[in-house]
């Protein structure tokens, strides 16, 4: 009898099998393939898509001019390796109506995972000028992606499962003369909190964001990247330190929502290192080979498994990111300040 472990790696194979059938189907292709529509997870894009739509490219040989990326933000340069066409879901849409059609995919499916090509996937793609079928066909989904990997979120395959099929690359900061030059000359910090479940909104998350911001700003300038934009469920936390020895500034103002995550792209990549709320933008950071300071209070809402592929990449990248529990009286030493 089959110990779990091996039952796992069998469905581990058979869901590579699928997932490589289809792949293979889509390079016999000569047409248009059409890699997305993003439309989870900034943290599950930057730590698990893009690096396995890499690796895909290069394992089939998917040739550059037949890709067309379609994610949200003016994040091009996040797929830039890829070759291709990248097409924004934020052209297609007002913020308003991008929030009100996620929202509703939300509630129909139960969650931000794509699991599945759905009607919004279908019709993200018709507002940027795609059109396909209601089956996806010529589409590179994320559900493929999800599907593969949900044994090792689940904790039941290794992590090699992840490690084997996807590739990470350094990423180079966007040019944004306009936007670089409210930037300070020499060091300075880049910092983000936002509440989620594993660092919400609460009197004593609020005093810890504050306190780091004031004890930066004693070192360095320090880069809010607070947008004022409502796209998903993360809500900024809003900052206002007491005076201190260096600027606190937030260059986003008037930055548009189909732009926003170009903007925060072109900043961070700048930035001596990292502060923020452990998540998506804690990983993004090493991937331009700045360090990450990453916080949380509740242990409980976020998965480990997360963690040890996301300091892998940072390795990988000549980076690291560094976890740091608000709760703890040290915090704030623990995270070199």
């Amino acid at each position: 009898m089959r110990t779990p472990a091996e039952v796992m790696s069998r469905q581990h194979h058979d869901r590579w099998q699928v997932v490589s059938r289809d792949v293979e189907r889509l390079a016999r292709g000569d047409g248009q393939l059409i890699v997305g529509p993003w439309l989870s997870e900034l943290g599950f894009e930057v730590l698990y898509w893009i690096p396995f739509v890499t690796w895909l490219q290069r394992r089939f040989e998917l040739a550059p001019e037949r890709l067309v990326v379609v994610s949200r933000g003016g994040v091009s340069g996040w797929y830039r390796a890829l070759g291709g066409t990248y097409l924004d879901l934020l052209d297609g849409f007002t913020e308003d109506e991008f929030r009100h059609h996620t929202e509703e995919r939300w509630q129909s499916v139960g969650g931000q995972k794509q699991m599945a090509f759905g009607p919004f996937d279908r019709e993200a793609l018709r507002r940027v000028g795609l059109d396909v079928d209601r089956h996806g066909r010529g589409v590179l989904h994320p559900s493929l992606m999800y599907n593969l990997f949900r044994g090792f979120w689940r904790g039941r395959d290794p992590i090699a499962s992840v490690i084997q099929r996807t590739a990470y690359d350094r990423l180079r900061a966007p040019d944004w003369p306009e936007l670089v030059a409210r930037l300070p000359d020499g060091e300075f910090f880049a910092v983000k909190f936002y509440a989620r479940p594993s660092f919400p909104d609460s009197l004593e998350n609020r005093a810890v964001v504050r306190r780091v911001v004031e004890r930066l700003a004693e070192r360095a300038p320090v880069a809010l990247l607070q947008t004022g934009l409502q796209l998903d469920d993360h809500r900024e936390f809003t900052t206002s330190p007491a005076a201190s020895g260096h600027e606190i500034f937030c260059p986003l103002q008037g930055v548009p929502a189909d732009r926003n995550l170009e903007a925060q792209s072109a900043i961070l990549g700048r930035a001596s290192a990292f502060f923020g709320t452990y998540g998506g933008f804690s990983y993004l950071s090493p991937a331009y080979g700045v360090p990450s300071f990453a916080y949380y209070s509740v242990p409980e809402h976020f998965l480990r498994s997360h963690l040890a592929v996301a300091r892998r990449a940072a390795t990988q990248l000549g980076s690291s990111i560094t976890l740091v529990d608000a709760r703890s009286s040290p915090a704030l030493a623990i995270a070199g300040l």
